[in-house]
């Protein structure tokens, strides 16, 4: 049974603007006689790789939603030069538009929110923001806050 992975499409707000930067990438690559295959490089290293690569695809978020697809072909891990453990997920270039499905936030988000609740819920008993901070707080938490 095929297995599919969720990623975030950061830089990319649209499906067509992914294919024109697969596009440069690609010719890039050709142009500097590099293999021209699109991959996408993580951190994270699935463990059930059989399973992405039999069939399995990447679905990208972009603003708030599923927008597009691509099929999974393979899965390199590596070590990169300061020594941390990444994979690139190979995809066929070929982007497949898939029915607007909505997506919440990514847990990276909910941490941030609860982070932002404990600081406003501290900093309101201290007093209002503009009076009870006097510099002491960082000025990106006054500016979240008012």
């Amino acid at each position: 049974m095929a297995l599919n992975i969720l990623k975030l499409c950061v830089g990319c707000s649209s499906p067509e603007e992914l294919e024109a930067w697969i596009d440069f990438t690609l010719e890039d690559k050709k142009r500097r006689g590099a293999p021209a295959e699109q991959y996408h490089t993580t951190r994270m290293i699935p463990k059930r790789v059989e399973e992405l690569t039999d069939g399995g695809s990447l679905y990208w978020v972009m603003k708030g939603g599923i927008t597009c697809r691509q099929r999974l072909l393979d899965v390199r891990p590596f070590r990169d030069s300061e020594g941390v453990n990444r994979c690139h997920l190979v995809l066929d270039p070929v982007v497949v538009r898939t029915e607007w499905v909505t997506r919440r936030r990514f847990r990276a988000g909910a941490i941030c929110r609860r982070k932002m609740s404990l600081l406003t819920s501290v900093h309101r008993a201290r007093a209002s923001c503009r009076t009870a901070c006097a510099g002491n707080w960082p000025s990106w938490v006054c500016f979240k806050l008012t």
